[in-house]
């Protein structure tokens, strides 16, 4: 199987080999009511392979003796800013064993099962400065790239251009991430830990600031990592960032989770209500009221009373909204979009130079 992506031009090709897991024969578009769905709107790309970390010479290999909490740089609780101190990991001040601005493939094992997960640096990575960290879910049958995807599946393209950050493709074993019926047991939660383990042993993460986002499937799982790993520090995650998702029944939420949520009125993939259920699941979490105030997402152009209600790609639309009264840090964005095409959208800018303003500011 050949792993693909929309990606820039030094991306290199190769061949990833048996025993990886993908969507090449997914059904694309399939509503299983714990995976979520993509729609069916993306076509398979070939032309842009990731590279396998397998290929790269001293590659880091996990151990069980790595520090999982101990990082190696110290921080003090509040910066100059006045913004809660970063939380370097192990990983900090370790030359990284992979190229910059491409993703990179590593296959780590949960139990009996084997999972691949992809690691993108930025331009100018340091190892001696800790960076914000972001888990992304792709929709179903996207495991491996689609026509509409970022490079290596992710599912909002262009953020890899915009955000400072270390980005971390989560892969679903299958078509879609599989939700464990809302419990603490689920199969991607596992996942999710054992991944950010290992990148926080390899790269220099934030511990303070690791968010999830995801597109479809993805998003599902990042409602469900989101509310059961809420918090700030090493294993948590700080914010999330949803494009058409479901609220797939997690188990009880570990805190508050600070969020945007974008979903088009007339997606019938993920329906608006269902949408709306998640979003008001996290109001609640939040302490939020039910008073808004327009929100622009960009920063840039205003948003009013009168500038949503509007599909995305629209000149001036700004058709979010945030919450008043939240708990202090946990601000929850709302952007319900009308006439976006397709309707079970990406939500792209919103994901991207939306999302990037959005993590930010934490």
């Amino acid at each position: 199987m050949v792993a693909c992506g929309c990606s820039p031009a030094n991306v290199q090709s190769f061949d990833a080999g048996a025993g990886d897991e993908g969507g090449g024969s997914a059904d694309v578009g399939s509503d299983a009511p714990n995976s979520g769905s993509s729609g069916g709107d993306d076509a398979p790309r070939s032309d842009s392979p990731i590279v396998d970390a397998s290929s790269l010479d001293d590659t880091w290999s996990p151990d069980s003796s790595d520090a999982w909490n101990d990082a190696s740089v110290e921080g003090g609780p509040v910066d100059d800013s006045g913004l809660p101190a970063a939380m370097p990991s192990a990983g900090c001040r370790k030359t990284p064993a992979q190229s910059l601005q491409m993703f990179v493939q590593y296959t780590t094992t949960i139990g009996n099962t084997s999972r691949v997960y992809r690691v993108w640096l930025p331009a100018g990575y340091d190892p001696q400065r800790s960076y914000r960290t972001i888990f992304l879910g792709h929709g179903c049958g996207d495991n491996d790239g689609c026509a509409a995807c970022g490079p290596a599946g992710t599912p909002f393209p262009g953020l890899e251009t915009i955000a400072d950050a270390i980005l971390v493709a989560m892969v679903a074993e299958g078509s879609c991430f599989d939700n464990g019926d809302g419990t603490t047991s689920s199969p991607e939660l596992l996942y999710f830990d054992q991944v950010l383990k290992e990148v926080s042993a390899s790269f220099c993460v934030d511990q303070a600031r690791v968010f999830v986002g995801g597109f479809s499937s993805g998003s599902w799982v990042s409602h469900l990592i989101g509310c059961a790993r809420a918090g700030t520090g090493p294993g948590k995650v700080r914010a999330q960032v949803t494009a058409t998702g479901e609220w797939p029944d997690p188990p009880p939420c570990t805190g508050p989770i600070a969020s945007i949520l974008a979903h088009d009125m007339n997606d019938t993939n993920n329906p608006f209500s269902a949408g709306e259920v998640a979003r008001d699941h996290i109001l609640q979490t939040n302490h939020c009221s039910q008073q808004t105030v327009p929100y622009s997402y960009d920063g840039v152009t205003p948003a009013t009373g009168s500038s949503g209600n509007c599909a995305i790609t629209s000149p001036g639309c700004q058709p979010c909204v945030e919450y008043q009264g939240c708990m202090t840090g946990y601000p929850v964005i709302w952007c319900p979009t009308n006439g976006n095409n397709p309707a079970h959208s990406r939500q792209v800018p919103i994901t991207t130079v939306g999302l990037w303003k959005f993590v930010a500011q934490f």
